[in-house]
C-alpha cells in the first residue's frame, strides 16, 4: 500500500441527535473533507442506537468500515462526529489506518486557511485547548512517573501533568498576545463608535454567500470561493447609503456543533460581531436545510450574547431558488427580511434601504443621548 493516495479517505457520518438527516451529515462531512484537502472514496452512514465508551460505535459498524476502507484502499478514516482520544486511539488500532474526527477535520481547514497571524495565533489557541482536554488516555507514557527534581517536573509528577501544564503555559501565552491585539480593534471600534460610525456585520452558515454579498455591498474583493470557511479572517468595509456611513464586516462562517476550542478561541472575532449596530443573519434560501442552518447561526449569536433587536435576516441565492425578490416589514415599517440574491444583484437595493433606515436609527439614537 506504499503507492496509495495518504489524501484518499473513508468517511464515516453519524446520525446521533434526534432529527440528525443521513443525506445531510453525509453532503456536509463530504464538503468538510473536500475543504480541508482530503479526497471521500466512499461515505458509510451509522445511526448510534448505543454510543460504546470504548469506541463510540459498535463492533458490527466498525468491521463494516475496515471492510470498506480495505476495498476503497484508505488510508485515512474520518469519523462525522466528536471522539474522546481513548475512542480515536481504539479505532486507530482497530481499523489500523489513522482517524480523526469532525473537530479534527474543522480545526485542519482552519489551520490551512488561516493567514493573519491573529487568525493563526486563534487557531493555534483552539488546537491548544484540545490537546489539553484530550491528554488523559492519549498516549501510554503519560501514565508513567517522572522523578527528579527540575523544570520538566517534580519528584514522582506523572508526564500527563507535565504535559497539561507546558499546554497551559503556552495557552495563556497565546492568549496574552490575542488580548494584546483585540485591546487594539477595540481601540478602533471604540474610534467608530465616538465619530458615531454605525456598523453592520454579515454572519451566517458556512458557504451561505456572505462575501459575496459583501463584495457586492462595499465593492471590496473578498475571496468568493464555493467551498467551507473560505473566509476565516474579519474584513471591514466603508458603505455610504443616503450620504450615511456605516462600516460593514464579514465575518467567519458558522456551522453545526462547531468545535467548542474554535468558538472560544474566536471569541473576540465573534464579538466584533456581537455588538455591531446591525447583524445581517445571511442564509441560503436554496439550501434544502436552510431552516436549521438559520437555527444554527442564531443559536450561536445567543450564546455569544448578541442582542435580537437588530437583527436583519437575508435570504440569499434567490436565483437558485426560483424565487422572487421581496421583503417583509414590521409594523412600524421596519425591513426585516430580505430575500435577494448576491450573484445577480437582485434584491440589494431593499438590503441597503434596510442598511439606510438601521443607519438614520443610530443618528437619531446617539442625538436623543448627547441631549441627555
Amino acid at each position: 500500500m506504499h503507492n496509495i493516495d495518504r489524501r484518499r479517505a473513508l468517511l464515516v457520518a453519524v446520525l446521533q441527535y434526534p432529527g440528525d438527516d443521513a443525506r445531510e451529515e453525509s453532503e456536509e462531512l463530504t464538503e468538510l473533507a473536500a475543504a480541508a484537502g482530503y479526497f471521500g472514496i466512499a461515505v458509510h452512514v451509522v445511526r448510534l442506537r448505543q454510543v460504546r465508551a470504548a469506541t463510540l460505535l459498535g463492533e458490527g459498524a466498525i468491521k463494516h468500515c475496515l471492510q470498506l476502507a480495505e476495498k476503497f484502499t484508505a488510508e485515512l478514516i474520518i469519523v462525522g462526529a466528536e471522539l474522546s482520544s481513548m475512542q480515536a486511539r481504539n479505532l486507530k488500532i482497530k481499523w489500523e489506518r489513522s482517524v480523526i474526527d469532525r473537530s479534527d477535520l474543522i480545526l485542519n481547514i482552519f489551520g490551512d486557511r488561516a493567514q493573519t497571524h491573529n487568525s493563526k495565533l486563534q487557531v493555534e489557541l483552539a488546537r491548544c485547548r484540545r490537546d489539553m482536554s484530550r491528554l488523559a488516555g492519549r498516549w501510554t507514557h503519560l501514565e508513567r512517573q517522572r522523578g527528579g527534581i527540575g523544570l520538566r517536573g517534580g519528584p514522582g509528577e506523572k508526564q500527563i501533568e507535565i504535559d497539561r501544564r507546558l499546554l497551559a503555559h503556552k495557552a495563556k501565552r497565546i492568549e496574552r498576545q490575542i488580548k494584546k491585539m483585540s485591546a487594539s480593534n477595540s481601540l478602533a471600534r471604540t474610534r467608530r463608535e465616538r465619530f458615531g460610525v454605525p456598523t453592520a456585520a454579515l454572519v451566517g452558515y458556512t458557504n451561505v454567500g456572505k462575501s459575496t454579498l459583501f463584495n457586492l455591498l462595499t465593492s471590496a474583493n473578498a475571496p468568493t470561493n464555493n467551498r467551507l470557511f473560505d473566509t476565516l479572517e474579519s474584513t471591514a468595509r466603508r458603505l455610504y447609503v443616503d450620504g450615511e456611513q456605516l462600516v460593514v464586516t464579514d465575518t467567519v462562517g458558522f456551522i453545526r456543533r462547531l468545535p467548542h476550542e474554535l468558538l472560544t478561541g474566536f471569541h473576540a472575532t465573534l464579538q466584533e460581531a456581537a455588538t455591531s449596530n446591525v447583524i445581517i443573519i445571511v442564509a441560503d434560501a436554496a439550501h434544502s436545510d436552510c431552516e436549521a442552518q438559520l437555527a444554527v447561526v442564531r443559536n450561536t449569536l445567543d450564546s455569544i450574547g448578541a442582542p435580537h433587536d437588530n437583527r436583519l435576516t437575508v435570504m440569499n441565492k434567490i436565483d437558485k431558488a426560483e424565487l422572487q425578490s421581496r421583503t417583509e416589514r414590521a409594523p412600524c415599517g421596519k425591513i426585516e427580511k430580505v430575500w435577494l440574491s448576491s450573484h445577480l444583484g437582485t434584491g440589494v437595493s431593499a438590503l441597503r434601504e434596510a442598511l439606510g433606515q438601521a443607519s438614520k436609527y443610530c443618528r437619531a439614537e446617539r442625538q436623543s443621548s448627547s441631549q441627555h
